[in-house]
Order: C-alpha cells, then sequence, then structure tokens
C-alpha cells in the first residue's frame, strides 16, 4: 500500500484508519480485563454472564455514540462509530477464547480475517481501485468474518439477562472496566494520537515515513501484547501467593524481552536504506531509522505489560487506568511542547518512555499499594 498510495497520500491513509482503531479501542471500554479475569477465576455461568454485558456494554455504546454523530450529521463518524463497533466486539471475542484456550478458534478467526482483508486488498491494487475509504471497508469486513468463527459463544448467551434487576454481571463488568477505560483511552494516545493529531502538520513524505515505522511498532508491540494474553493465566500463577509481587524469573523474563528489542532496534538502525525503498518504494527510506527510535522506549514494554497485569491481578484498577491515562496526556503534551519549538522528531518519540516507566515504578516498588494483611 506503500508503493500505491506513495509518500505523499499514505499519511492520509495512516490518519483515517487511526481513527477507526482509536474508536474501537474506546468502545473495548476496559472490558478487557472483567473477561479475562472472570474466565479464569469465576464459575462458568457467572463467567457467561460477564461476558454478555461487556459485549452489550460495547454494543449500546457504540450506537449511542453513532446517533449522535448521526444529530451533528458527521456521517463519515458514523460510519467510523459502526465500523469500530464490528472491531471491537471482535476483539471482546478473542479475548474469550484466548482465556479459554481456544487458540484453534482464536487463530483461525486472525487468519481469516487477515486473509480476507490481504487478498482483497491486492485486489483492489492490481484493479487501481484502492481508496482510503473501501480499504477501511475490507478492514471492518475481514472482522465481521472473525467474528463469525466465534458463533459457539453467541450460542450460549442470553443477552435478556442484562436486564434482570440485581445484575451481579452487569456491576463487576462495570465496576471492573470503568477505570480500564482510562487505560484504554492512554493506549490510544500511545499508539494513535500522534498519527491523528501530530503528524498531519508536518511535512507529508516525513509524516508517511513516521506512520509506517509505526505501524511496524504497533505489529511489534501487538504480537509481544498478544503473547502475554495467551499466556496471562501464566502470568497470574507467577505472582508471589503471600506477598502478591512479582516474581523474580519474570523480572529477568523483562529484562532479556526488553534486550532484544534493542538489539531489534539497532538492526533497523543498520539496515541500508535501499532496503526500505526495495520493500516501501520511492521516498520511504528512512523508515528503518525512524522504527529503530520509535522503538527504543518500548524496551521496557514487556515490563510495563507485567506491570500492567500486575494491577489487574491486584484490583488495583483505579490506580492503574489514573496512572496510565495521565502518564500519556503528559507524554501528549511533551510531544507538543517539543513539535511546536521544533525540536527534533526523534526527541518527541524518545519521550514516549515517560509512558512505560510510572506503572513500572508503582508495581515494583510499591506492589501498587497492596497490602498483605
Amino acid at each position: 500500500m506503500t508503493r500505491y498510495f506513495g509518500a505523499e497520500n499514505y499519511n492520509s491513509y495512516a490518519f483515517y484508519e487511526s481513527i477507526l482503531i482509536a474508536f474501537s479501542m474506546f468502545f473495548v471500554l476496559g472490558q478487557d480485563a472483567s473477561l479475562t479475569r472472570s474466565v479464569l477465576i469465576h464459575r462458568v455461568s457467572n463467567s457467561i454472564r460477564v461476558q454478555e454485558s461487556a459485549i452489550l456494554f460495547t454494543l449500546i455504546f457504540g450506537l449511542t455514540m453513532s446517533l449522535i454523530f448521526y444529530f451533528f450529521e458527521k456521517k463519515f463518524l458514523v460510519l467510523i462509530c459502526l465500523g469500530a463497533i464490528i472491531l471491537a466486539i471482535n476483539q471482546l471475542l478473542s479475548i474469550i477464547s484466548i482465556a479459554k484456550k481456544d487458540f484453534g478458534i482464536y487463530n483461525f478467526s486472525r487468519i481469516l480475517n487477515q486473509v480476507f482483508t490481504f487478498a482483497s486488498t491486492i485486489i483492489l491494487i492490481s484493479l487501481f481501485a484502492l481508496t482510503i475509504e473501501n480499504r477501511l471497508f475490507l478492514i471492518v469486513f475481514g472482522f465481521l468474518i472473525g467474528i463469525i468463527v466465534f458463533n459457539k459463544y453467541f450460542k450460549k448467551f442470553n443477552f435478556f439477562n442484562f436486564l434482570k434487576k440485581n445484575n451481579i454481571a452487569f456491576k463487576y463488568s462495570l465496576f471492573t472496566g470503568i477505570f480500564l477505560l482510562l487505560f484504554n483511552i492512554s493506549g490510544v494516545i500511545r499508539l494513535r494520537i500522534d498519527k491523528i493529531l501530530f503528524l498531519p502538520s508536518i511535512d507529508s513524505i516525513l509524516a508517511s515515513n513516521l506512520a509506517v515505522a509505526s505501524m511496524l511498532i504497533i505489529v511489534i508491540s501487538s504480537l509481544i501484547d498478544s503473547f502475554a494474553k495467551i499466556y496471562v493465566y501464566k502470568i497470574y500463577e507467577s505472582f508471589d501467593k503471600k506477598t502478591k509481587r512479582i516474581s523474580r524469573d519474570a523480572l529477568i523474563y523483562s529484562i532479556v524481552s526488553g534486550l532484544m528489542l534493542m538489539i531489534i532496534s539497532f538492526i533497523l538502525f543498520s539496515l541500508p536504506k535501499n532496503v526500505f525503498l526495495t520493500i516501501f518504494g520511492e521516498n520511504f527510506e528512512n523508515v528503518g531509522y525512524y522504527a529503530s527510535i520509535l522503538l527504543i522506549p518500548y524496551s521496557l514494554f514487556p515490563a510495563y505489560l507485567y506491570s500492567v497485569n500486575h494491577a489487574i491481578y491486584l484490583r488495583k484498577t483505579s490506580f492503574l487506568g489514573f496512572s496510565s491515562l495521565i502518564s500519556s496526556l503528559a507524554w501528549m503534551l511533551i510531544f507538543y511542547i517539543l513539535l511546536t519549538n521544533e525540536v527534533s522528531i526523534t526527541y518527541c518519540y524518545l519521550s514516549q518512555i515517560i509512558i512505560f516507566l510510572p506503572n513500572i515504578i508503582f508495581s515494583q516498588f510499591i506492589n501498587w499499594g497492596y497490602n498483605e494483611k
């Protein structure tokens, strides 16, 4: 797609794709934690009620946002919201399948989704018919196909339970997820806000190089995040049974993983520019350099994921939510100040370290305020 849209226009595509993904991350409403906890800790019947509540939360909230935008005649945002609902529901069902260790269903859904989106995009490119609009439609439709694979979960749902009085699952989803909504917003800021607010204001070729570099980092971080989700039950089991602290083995794993990411960063920095010109096309020769810079703060990402799961395990979601949001807003402010003062864009991204450090510190040094007594 970089060759098809070109360095002058790829940033425009990244802008609209980021809006779609940002809305979908927002519509999850922090329910991923309530789903994981309910599957791993609670009885099957109670877990199913929580799953119903989480999906209905997303559906109702997404449709409400769509109606608000429709009222204000923002038709593009209405379509974005409707597409984001599908992406968010797919994400929730993926979390359920991972927590249940239904890895076959999870992988089949992901593969089917990606194969459809990739193949249909290639066909439209070969016909010179690909646009930003139909590319976004293909992404949404691919996730819709992925949802169909999870149909066995829907067979167990009874959404009318949501209307019952004293709905414990509703309250559980609400109070577990409400503060993690702040965490989700921080994720939107970390992964997408630069492409929505900042990159459109700089040179288009530089912005496109940064957008592609950022997508590479998103792929790497998503792989790490997926691995953590698949083995989340082992992460929970690794915490000390008495003090509830992160184990020594987990600390070693975080350090080793961080060093491996630094090695990948060095490799990206060292690769000749011709490699990226060959892969991405004309004017994309600086993708490797910027990807190496963006990856440096992510050397803390494995430790950050442990700290996040640690907080969820201890049910310190309010602490986690506020900490994550404040850290992300601080980075956004630093990014804006550096950019408006014409400081090199590389320092804007290196400052992203401020997003990861606080949660790691709170986890390691004060155990998220947990009192074992």
